[in-house]
């Protein structure tokens, strides 16, 4: 166990089974934060959370849809993000900018149907292409050294209305 005190003057406490020899906690933290960006995604922008009914299997597809939906996702994200900064690379701007992962996300669940459903090749492709063409019109700045203030921790039991789950 570690103790690291972040740049806000707060105190974290990592736990992890890798020797201070390999790798500094504080690195292991910085390193997992895009895997708690990711949690982020599902849950808040995908809801993960939020099935569409309450048997098992229904359960499962939806978990799977997210999933399939989540990698998706990632990917246009990731490509774009890339195709971005090397077109904006010489401009001298203040910022590099990337996608705005959450109107990526609405167009993305709103067209990713269409596109699944849609048999016809150049009908998916022009579906495919509205998704690429506002994750490259919708960018945000990446700012250096930016950090929030943490919000204190608030239970908000059933988020959504469907998960009706046992009380243990």
């Amino acid at each position: 166990m570690s103790k690291i005190i972040l740049d806000t003057g707060e105190i974290e406490y990592l736990m992890t089974n890798i020797s201070e020899d390999i790798i500094k906690p504080k690195e292991i933290y910085f390193k997992r934060w895009q895997i708690e960006i990711g949690y982020d995604i599902l849950k808040n922008k995908l809801h993960l959370e939020n099935f569409t009914g309450k048997t098992k299997i229904t359960i499962e597809k939806d978990f799977y849809a997210q999933i399939y939906t989540f990698n998706v996702l990632q990917d246009i994200k990731n490509t774009n993000t890339i195709r971005i900064q090397e077109k904006y690379l010489n401009k001298n701007l203040k910022y590099k900018y990337k996608v705005n992962i959450n109107i990526l996300a609405g167009w993305l669940k709103n067209i990713l149907i269409a596109v699944m459903f849609t048999e016809d090749g150049n009908e998916q492709e022009k579906l495919y292409n509205i998704i690429i063409e506002k994750a490259e019109k919708n960018l945000i700045a990446i700012k250096p050294n930016r950090s929030n203030v943490r919000k204190p921790y608030t239970s908000r039991r059933n988020k959504y209305r469907i998960n009706i789950r046992n009380k243990m």
